[in-house]
């Protein structure tokens, strides 16, 4: 059985959390407060094997710190688990550092989005928003009721202590149609979603919207499940390619931004990509260092016995 799998949450640069958009419709909701890793992660592995057992989809929640498994949503009985994030003696400190470097990253990457900014023709790329978004919603599933659809907000990736690491693969695996958007910082992408985000819940339609995790205020992903449909940022470092029936290209740099951009200003953004790695590379260190102070943490906490463990992992089985 095929199961989602993303991030409902970032530490740095910013605390973001979409706890709410997520768990707020949920009937059952249990938060695991200072369990260790091995206790989590036998509960929701009950859980799974319960949701196997009766065919039912499964959301796999992870932490945006170490990919651990730290949740589980069961959107059909309507259940779900999150295990809160155990925090260190330092994590205030190397938030606040991690967080500087990544602000330091996201100017740089400023910087680079200016360079595109002015040479790319918007009026061009919002007809061809229009247009898209008349080809993906023709049809008003709730024209009728004047419904607005839901939306629901996430992360498919996050700067984890072993780089970026993402579940796009996972997340479309059954989607029929996946548009992969080329292009380049500044040239309108975000923008693009949104608005396209924005016309699907208009027309009736849920939509899941996938944030970037450098920058929350960015988006990365829209999917309008109903219509079997993805449209994301396919660059780095989440580049994908198509390689299946269905898949598509949206080339917003050969559309609308001027020709030989990348050429005149060679130089210049090589040395901007070099230090916007460097930074990245930096405030990955401080997540290394958050993570080693949650270990050392979780090391003080009482353990839980294994039957203990278990009869949890009985309990909120028997839930579903």
């Amino acid at each position: 059985m095929h199961y989602l799998h993303y991030f409902i949450n970032v530490e740095l640069p910013h605390t973001v959390s979409f706890f709410t958009s997520n768990f707020c419709d949920l009937k059952n909701v249990l938060r695991l407060c200072r369990y260790p890793q091995d206790a989590v992660s036998t509960v929701v592995a009950e859980v799974v094997r319960k949701a196997q057992e009766r065919n039912l989809k499964a959301e796999i929640i992870h932490n945006s710190i170490d990919n651990n498994v730290c949740g589980i949503i069961i959107p059909d009985v309507s259940i779900g688990i999150y295990s809160e994030m155990i925090k260190g003696e330092n994590f205030a400190e190397y938030k606040k550092a991690g967080s500087e470097a990544f602000a330091q990253a996201k100017k740089i990457h400023d910087k680079m989005e200016e360079i595109y900014i002015k040479n790319t023709d918007f009026a061009r790329l919002e007809d061809f928003t229009n247009v898209a978004a008349q080809m993906f919603f023709s049809v008003q599933k709730n024209a009728k009721n004047n419904f607005s659809g839901k939306e629901i907000h996430r992360f498919f990736g996050a700067t984890t202590i072993n780089g970026a690491i993402n579940y796009i693969p996972q997340i479309t695996a059954d989607l029929k149609n996946r548009y992969f958007i080329k292009g380049r910082p500044g040239t309108g992408k975000s923008t693009f979603l949104k608005n396209l985000a924005a016309a699907g819940i208009k027309s009736g339609y849920d939509v899941e919207i996938y944030h970037c995790s450098l920058d929350p205020k960015s988006l990365d992903m829209i999917i309008v499940r109903e219509l079997s449909l993805c449209v994301f940022d396919s660059t780095s470092p989440h580049e994908f390619f198509p390689e299946r029936n269905g898949d598509g290209i949206i080339d917003i740099y050969e559309m609308c931004v001027n020709p030989e951009t990348d050429e005149k200003y060679c130089d210049e953004l090589t040395e901007l990509q070099r230090e916007f790695s460097r930074k990245l590379a930096e405030g990955r260190e401080y997540i290394k260092k958050i993570n080693l102070s949650a270990a050392e943490m979780e090391k003080r906490i009482p353990p839980v016995s294994k039957a203990e463990i278990i009869n949890l992992a009985k309990e909120v089985g028997n839930l579903i």
